[in-house]
C-alpha cells in the first residue's frame, strides 16, 4: 500500500489511533469499532488502521498475546481462552495459547488448585455443608472453563481435607 493520502479527516482518526496504541494494544477489530465509535467513517477507519498495520504500530499479535496471559493469570482454561479471543475476532491457535502457558509455568492442575484455594478462603466447610461446598466449588472452576473431570479429584481432596482440619 502506499503511503495514505493525509487530509484533515484522517489525519484526526490516525492522531487519535495512535493516540490509543500508545496506552495500550488492540485488536484491529477493536481499535476499529472505537474510532468508528467516534464518528469516523468506516472507509477512513479501515485506510488508516491499513496503514498503522503496514507500518507496524497495529501488531495484532501483541494484542493476543496479552489477553492470553490476563485469562491465564485470572486462571481461565486455555479452550476458554480460545473462546474468548475468537469472540474478539482474534483467532489464536491453540499451539499458541499452550506455549505461553509452558512459557510461564501454568497448567490446568495448577490454575484448578489457585481457583479452590481462593474459593475455599471464603468459605467455611463442615460437615453438615461439605456438598453444597463440593457443588460451589465445582461450579466456579467450571465458570472458568475447566472440565468437571478434571476439576473433582482436586475438588474432593480439598473438601476432605477442610473437613480433617477441623
Amino acid at each position: 500500500m502506499a503511503a495514505m493520502e493525509i487530509n484533515e479527516t484522517n489525519k484526526k482518526c490516525y492522531l487519535l489511533a495512535i493516540k490509543m496504541l500508545a496506552k495500550k494494544d488492540y485488536s484491529r477489530h477493536k481499535l476499529s469499532k472505537k474510532l468508528i465509535d467516534r464518528k469516523f467513517e468506516k472507509a477512513i477507519v479501515n485506510e488508516v488502521i491499513d496503514y498503522l498495520v503496514e507500518e507496524n504500530y497495529l501488531k495484532e499479535e501483541y494484542y493476543i498475546e496479552a489477553r492470553i496471559k490476563g485469562f491465564m493469570y485470572k486462571n481461565y482454561s486455555p479452550d476458554y481462552i480460545q473462546q474468548k479471543l475468537n469472540q474478539e475476532f482474534c483467532y489464536p491457535e491453540m499451539e499458541q495459547i499452550t506455549t505461553i502457558f509452558k512459557e510461564y509455568n501454568y497448567d490446568s492442575e495448577f490454575q484448578i488448585k489457585d481457583l479452590i484455594r481462593k474459593k475455599l478462603n471464603l468459605m467455611t466447610v463442615e460437615k453438615d455443608n461439605a456438598q453444597k461446598s463440593r457443588e460451589k466449588l465445582i461450579r466456579f472452576v467450571l465458570s472458568k472453563g475447566h472440565s468437571y473431570g478434571e476439576a473433582s479429584g482436586y475438588i474432593n481432596q480439598a473438601i476432605d481435607e477442610q473437613l480433617n482440619t477441623h
